[in-house]
Formats: structure tokens, C-alpha cells, sequence
């Protein structure tokens, strides 16, 4: 009897689904690891930061409302949140056109590299968010400034709506 690659795939997906499922093995602490069926989980102790992630945050960058940290390290890693073209001391909007924008996005990106001992030349990826493509070509302009000859992996991304109705919002990874 010969089965199709679907049949084994959907006999294996069933099985999954249909499991019981198992109670997880203690943790360190000498609690579960899930919450009993039927807790709260709003009742179980907040996760704190582990010690291997150090998080950034300066002064001289816009500080995020939400709670998220301006950037976080992780194993060598800098993992820059995604900036909103706000003033770094007010937090108030910076300019309503791309050019304005998009420089006060670079500039906070580059204020939060440096707090974390790093610069733009070690970026590696960068991902632009744009409220319109048709910003591009001069993001890109404003962009290869800042960046000069050194060339990161980028994704340019054009999408719906941005926070706080901006054009533009940029994170990045860098060592």
C-alpha cells in the first residue's frame, strides 16, 4: 500500500492534535512550568530580564512610551527597536516631511548604537518601514549618507500605518 506524502503529513498533524498533553518536568524553581489548568495567568510572577540580555537606554535618543527598551544585547548581538521620528529630550514629532523624518530616525538609531558601544559601520541589517513607497528613492539618498560606504543587509518595507501617523520607522541588528 503506498501512501502520498499528504496522508502521512495529515495523519501526523491529527495525532498532534488529538494528543493528551503532558505536564511539563519542573523547572529550577521547583514549580511547573505551565500554569495549572484554570489559573490566572496574570496571577503567575512577571519574567524580569535574564542576565545574559543587557538592555539599552539613553537620554540623548527618543525614549519609547510603549514598554519596550530602546535596544537590547544578546550574545555580542545589538538588537535596535524600531524609531519613530521622534526628539530625543521631548519626544515630541520631528517634522512632517520624509527628509525631516527620516533623519531624525537615523539620528536616534545611531545615538542608541553608540550608547551601546557600537556604530553604524557594524550594522548589519536594517529594516525601513515607509508610509510611502514612493519615499524611497530619498530615503535612500538620506540613508547612504549616514551609512557612507558601508552597505547592511536592508529590507524597505511599505506598509498601511505607522505609530503616531509617521512616514517612517527604522530598527536594526548590529554587533
Amino acid at each position: 500500500m503506498q501512501y502520498s506524502v499528504f496522508k502521512i503529513a495529515a495523519a501526523i498533524i491529527l495525532a498532534l492534535l488529538t494528543a493528551p498533553v503532558l505536564s511539563l518536568p519542573s523547572g529550577l524553581n521547583g514549580t511547573n512550568v505551565l500554569p495549572p489548568s484554570g489559573s490566572d495567568p496574570m496571577d503567575s510572577p512577571r519574567p524580569s530580564t535574564d542576565r545574559s540580555v543587557r538592555l539599552i537606554r539613553t537620554e540623548d535618543a527618543a525614549i519609547p512610551g510603549s514598554p519596550i527598551s530602546q535596544a537590547a544585547i544578546a550574545d555580542g548581538i545589538i538588537y535596535v527597536s524600531g524609531f519613530l521620528p521622534l526628539a530625543p529630550h521631548t519626544g515630541n514629532l520631528v517634522g512632517k516631511d520624509i527628509d525631516s523624518q527620516t533623519h531624525a530616525v537615523l539620528d536616534n538609531c545611531k545615538t542608541v548604537l553608540e550608547a551601546a558601544g557600537s556604530h553604524l559601520g557594524k550594522v548589519v541589517k536594517a529594516n525601513v518601514f515607509l508610509k510611502n513607497i514612493t519615499d524611497y528613492a530619498r530615503v535612500n539618498e538620506i540613508y547612504a549618507e549616514f551609512f557612507g560606504t558601508h552597505r547592511p543587509a536592508r529590507s524597505a518595507i511599505a506598509v498601511a500605518d505607522i505609530p503616531l501617523g509617521v512616514l517612517i520607522e527604522i530598527d536594526m541588528i548590529a554587533r
